[in-house]
């Protein structure tokens, strides 16, 4: 056999040796390039859902959207909600604005609480039911309790929740929050204070722990309470009376309403009331 045509036999064993690694390559290549893309998708993929889930990140998130609040139509929390928006409300603060709540919604609503443009507290048919808002550019975000009272088996707001949303002092007093520890004596400024509007009263005239007479020292502006649930009520009188002009209250309804007879002893019946 000649030397040229051993040369040429080796050269095409080697070629085919070449060839063969080479595809392997291609293939190892392949494989590995499609686990990268998968392993890149599904790592993108997670964190959108991270940044567009229910709750945003540590500190304030994206998009305005505060820590730990939901996003529009984001759902969940206790009592459930979600949705939200409807027609254009003109007053922010009324019930209708409250009730088209983002976020875990509106919850069971009665009535406003409290609302300042920017933070809201609804009224619930019981003041355990009592919810939260915040204001943010695509309108009122709710926020349900995450816990439960072990002592009444209704829904409150931890501290660490409350913290995290960054709900103001005057808007916690008005929500059944889990870790107040012992509540303010009844009878007291600080107890009363805890009803929106009587801010300005800082003197205790009467009171037996289920009704109480407040005033603003030096000042004829006294008003008078019931204790309704976690808050004092004001007992509004029914009339004015035509011969002094203080305010008044009928014989009737202070049979029927059960006030007390120390409490009486600082009203006017009307007997002449406009």
């Amino acid at each position: 056999m000649s030397t040229t045509t051993i040369m040429s036999r080796a050269a095409a064993v080697v070629g085919a040796l070449l060839l063969g690694v080479s595809v392997a390559s291609c293939s190892d290549s392949g494989d590995g390039a499609d686990t990268s893309t998968t392993s890149s998708t599904t790592s993108t993929s997670t964190s959108a859902r991270a940044t567009t889930g229910t709750t945003a990140g540590a500190g304030t998130g994206g998009d305005g959207i505060a820590v730990g609040e939901p996003t529009p139509g984001g759902g969940g929390g206790n009592g459930g909600g979600g949705g939200g928006g409807g027609d254009p409300v003109d007053d922010r603060c009324s019930l209708a604005a409250l009730s088209q709540a983002y976020g875990d919604g509106p919850g069971d609503i009665v009535g406003v609480a409290h609302c300042d443009g920017d933070w809201a507290v609804s009224q619930g048919s019981d003041d355990s039911l009592n919810r939260v808002f915040m204001h943010r550019d695509h309108g009122w975000v709710g926020f349900a309790a995450d816990s439960v009272n072990p002592t009444t088996g209704t829904a409150c707001y931890s501290a660490d929740r409350l913290q995290q949303i960054g709900a103001p002092a005057g808007v916690r007093a008005l929500l059944p929050w889990c870790d107040r520890g012992q509540p303010p004596e009844p009878c007291s400024i600080d107890a009363l204070h805890r009803t929106a509007g009587t801010g300005d009263l800082d003197t205790l005239i009467w009171c037996d722990g289920l009704w109480m007479r407040a005033g603003q020292w030096q000042t004829d502006n006294v008003r008078n309470f019931y204790l309704g649930g976690y808050l004092w009520r004001d007992f509004p009188a029914d009339g004015t009376s035509e011969a002094t002009g203080y305010p008044c209250y009928t014989q009737g309804r202070l049979d029927r309403e059960n006030v007390p007879a120390g409490l009486r002893a600082y009203l006017m019946v009307c007997e002449d009331a406009q």
